[in-house]
């Protein structure tokens, strides 16, 4: 099967020493992958926390490490501790709102997935997908909720769990998902 590689450290708070393990183990990994994506205007600023760059710095360290040096997925996410391996399903799958949802349900989770437990500032996604007068309110909720799966599916143990937003949203096929 297919695996992710994530900080050890989810669903802690982060303290004197696991904070300094990480920041040096996500460091170790910007030294030989490119992340700009994680700076302010890149893709992957957002959510800004320690946690969410270092799964995504650490996950393209391994396919760097597996791909370059060979390393088994062992080998590559390890990062002294810091980091873990979880299974991560392959098939294309994105999130869409689902009919029942109310329209105010669908806008407090649009705020939450942009807000800082989520994606953080999606304000170029969010005007993006505002700017398509043709999509409705649903539509432009699919985008930014399949937005955000793609970027948490693997980190939670069930993936279904990275597209509940309050029961507005479910996971369902690419083939599924608004063009």
């Amino acid at each position: 099967g297919s695996h992710a590689c994530v900080a050890a450290f989810r669903g802690e708070t982060l303290d004197n020493e696991t904070t300094p393990r990480l920041e040096a183990a996500l460091s170790y990994a910007c030294e030989r992958i490119d992340c700009r994506p994680l700076q302010l205007g890149g893709i992957r600023k957002y959510p800004d926390t320690l946690v969410a760059h270092a799964d995504w710095a650490f996950d393209r360290y391994l396919g760097w490490a597996m791909a370059e040096k060979g390393e088994s997925p062992e080998e590559a996410c390890h990062f002294g501790g810091a980091a873990k391996l979880v299974p991560c399903a392959q098939q294309c799958f994105g999130c869409r709102a689902v009919p029942e949802a109310t329209d105010e349900r669908i806008g407090k989770a649009i705020e939450w997935a942009c807000g800082p437990d989520g994606l953080g500032n999606c304000g170029a996604l969010l005007g993006a997908v505002r700017g398509n007068t043709s999509r409705s309110v649903r539509d432009k909720a699919s985008v930014l909720f399949s937005f955000h799966y793609l970027v948490n599916r693997c980190v939670h143990a069930n993936p279904d769990e990275a597209c509940y937003f309050g029961g507005a949203a479910r996971r369902v096929p690419c083939s599924d998902l608004p063009d």
